[in-house]
């Protein structure tokens, strides 16, 4: 009787597994799971290049062996370069296994300097066995040269003569069974199969959101532990990925340069006139602090005999502990009154790193910039919440900081200054209400000159360095300035040359820079030409000229700061149609559109936003992305916009509703999984149309 009780405990806890499974996307469920299917089918379809090798594998085979001839045409010589077997190149694994008669060789790109990898027959009557596959790919490409032979192919028994002799060069393709559908038909079964496999996978992963257990402890832990953990697991990944290799480590862009100079102050024995020409020769649109982090790493590492990027990975894992494991989880903390939960903190660390994994050691200094301009925006709430000074000299210390780095988020740091002061005015005058999360408590006038006394000797402290170097190169001023012939050429300032760039029909810069001959069009119709550079009021002139292109040029740049299609510092390489770019890709996608439909569907927005908080990121991203629509696309200046949608919007707001029945409701009865496929399909297709290869 006991064993038939637990018989029926069990029974009933799987059929309610199971009804908790068919019920996941309730809401809308026949509608929903239809587009679920069609989103596993696109996921599927990023997989081509895998697919593509594994029906290559799968797909019967047969023999086609290849015989050097006499040709019937011009002989000159007797020379076969077969280059692909199946539309793939060729590995010297292939060669060795193939059956060979007379003089063949394998020659390696490589090693000969050629565009693949090839096999080479010289000797008449030599012969070679060549393993195809059955399909209408599967056959051999033949490079056709002045020196080259006749040939003899027979499949099956059937033989076939080809001339190869080319006065000018030429390629051919002998494929035998060139009508054959049957890996056409094997490959849709595959996609089919894999889309069903993807689609359990999400069903799993939605099932698990959906029923997760509601009757939660918020959670209870001290900021300062979760940034010892980050700090500790960062630095410790650092160490064992430098040590293992990291590939075009401090080899590009700017980082070497940073590196050099920083070294250069910290040798040892330096005198004070050294210093001061060392000063005198700083690239003036670089501020002080790029440079303050790779000389403090490389003057403890002279003096103790250590490895001085091991000393580097310190500060870098610092930063990034404390602007994952504090600065983004306290934001929300402050507007929504409740703390993140440590998982969340964590998917906001991963799905930031997908595309930005290189700033966990690159030498570069946005990743210092953006976590100090997220520090100054964090502790200026702090101010208004509390009222202490310490927030006061702390949020100027940091504005000041991120700008003797990054100077581009100088209209960034002056909004943020400036809706201080309208807030401060605000409260003085009684008009914003008490739940305003920027309400300020009461304080007498002597603790308000205070706090305004804290945040300028802050901030005008930090400044002291660079007014010092500022003033060795003849210039006054507070930060790094830009001026003409600065970078490359003599007529124009820095920011002026990548308004130019970009009318040359440049949407973005390095490391992947695209051409847009729309945007180029711009230029022409104003009459510009392009062998003269162009000022700042010329480019804006351009602009004016064709408001509806420039409309269209915006749009493209918005899209282009968000479409990196591989990660953007590491490993530096250019994009290519392969599975690993698509799939990066989609991830992507899949962040944009999903934050993009928290912001569009009002129920949505306002139950995983607040008014406040829309304000607050509003500021903080106009500032450094405004510039960027003007000139051409710097992805590492587009960087928080990034740690917005995916770690801000997407880990701890979206992903927070798993918490909330409402919220989960909410989404279930959207048309979250239709607008989802259709965007990321919609985002490959602009996305193919800008990237040429």
């Amino acid at each position: 009787m006991k064993k038939k009780l637990m018989n029926k405990g069990k029974a009933s806890v799987r059929e309610t597994k199971w009804e908790n499974f068919r019920n996941v996307l309730k809401g809308g469920s026949k509608k929903n799971i239809v587009w679920l299917m069609l989103f596993s089918l696109l996921m599927s379809t990023c997989f081509f290049t895998y697919v593509n090798a594994f029906i290559n594998k799968i797909m019967p085979r047969d023999e086609l062996v290849v015989t050097i001839n006499e040709p019937s045409v011009n002989p000159q010589g007797s020379e076969v370069w077969i280059y692909l077997i199946d539309n793939t190149e060729i590995s010297k694994e292939q060669f060795d296994a193939m059956e060979k008669t007379g003089g063949w060789e394998f020659r390696s790109r490589e090693e000969w300097n050629y565009g693949n990898n090839v096999i080479l027959g010289k000797n008449k009557g030599s012969s070679i066995t060549i393993p195809i596959v059955r399909a209408s790919n599967g056959g051999i490409s033949v490079w056709c040269r002045a020196s080259s032979g006749g040939i003899d192919t027979d499949v099956n028994g059937e033989v076939k003569h080809y001339d190869l002799f080319s006065e000018e060069g030429a390629y051919i393709q002998i494929m035998p069974f060139e009508d054959s559908f049957i890996s056409i038909l094997v490959t849709i079964v595959v996609y089919l199969i894999l889309a069903f496999f993807v689609m359990i996978l999400l069903l799993l992963m939605l099932s698990f959101f959906q029923h997760i257990y509601v009757n939660f402890k918020e959670p209870q832990y001290e900021y300062w532990t979760v940034v010892l953990v980050l700090f500790i697991g960062t630095y410790l990944f650092d160490v064992i990925w430098y040590r293992k290799g990291i590939v075009n480590f401090n080899a590009f862009g700017d980082q070497t340069y940073y590196w050099e100079v920083g070294g250069a102050f910290a040798q040892i024995g330096l005198t004070r006139e050294t210093i001061v020409e060392g000063l005198k020769s700083i690239a003036c649109y670089r501020g002080y602090g790029n440079f303050v982090p790779s000389f403090i790493a490389q003057f403890i590492g002279n003096r103790l005999h250590v490895d001085a990027y091991i000393v580097y990975f310190l500060f870098l894992s610092l930063t990034n502990a404390v602007l994952f494991g504090y600065i983004l989880p306290r934001i929300y903390e402050i507007f929504h009154g409740k703390k993140v939960f440590r998982w969340q903190i964590l998917m906001a660390l991963c799905g930031f790193m997908i595309l930005y994994k290189g700033q966990l050691v690159g030498i570069l200094g946005d990743f210092y910039g953006l976590t100090l301009y997220l520090a100054g925006a964090l502790y200026a709430i702090l101010i208004f919440r509390t009222g202490k000074r310490r927030y006061a000299f702390a949020s100027g210390a940091c504005f000041s900081l991120c700008l003797t780095i990054r100077t581009s988020y100088l209209i960034g740091v002056v909004l943020l200054i400036f809706l201080m002061v309208i807030v401060a005015a605000l409260n003085f005058m009684g008009k914003l209400q008490e739940n305003n999360i920027y309400m300020m408590n009461k304080m007498p006038a002597k603790r308000v000159a205070g706090i305004v006394i804290a945040f300028m000797i802050s901030f005008l402290c930090v400044c002291i360095p660079q007014v010092y170097i500022n003033g060795l190169q003849g210039h006054r001023g507070l930060f790094a300035y830009d001026k003409d012939g600065v970078y490359g050429t003599q007529s124009t300032t820095l920011l002026e040359q990548s308004a130019d760039y970009a009318l040359r029909g440049y949407l973005t810069g390095w490391p992947f820079p695209i051409n847009d001959k729309q945007i180029h069009s711009i230029r022409q119709r104003a009459g510009y030409r392009d062998d003269k550079e162009m000022t700042m009021a010329q480019s804006f002139d351009s602009y004016a000229k064709s408001p509806v292109d420039t409309l269209a040029a915006i749009i493209k740049r918005v899209f282009a700061m968000a479409d990196a299609k591989t990660n953007v510092l590491l490993p530096d390489e250019s994009w290519y149609a392969h599975t690993k770019y698509y799939i990066f890709s989609t991830i992507n996608y899949v962040f944009i559109a999903t934050a993009l439909f928290t912001f569009l569907d009002k129920r949505l927005r306002q139950l995983l936003y607040k008014k406040a908080e829309l304000l607050f990121w509003g500021v903080i991203l106009i500032g450094p992305l405004a510039p960027l629509l003007a000139a051409k696309v710097e992805w590492r200046e587009a960087i928080v916009g990034y740690l917005f949608y995916i770690s801000y919007a997407c880990a701890f707001c979206f992903a927070g509703s798993i918490y909330d029945e409402e919220k989960k409701r909410a989404i279930r009865e959207s048309n979250f999984f239709p607008f989802l496929t259709c965007t990321v399909l919609i985002f490959h297709t602009v996305s193919l149309t800008m990237y040429h290869y």
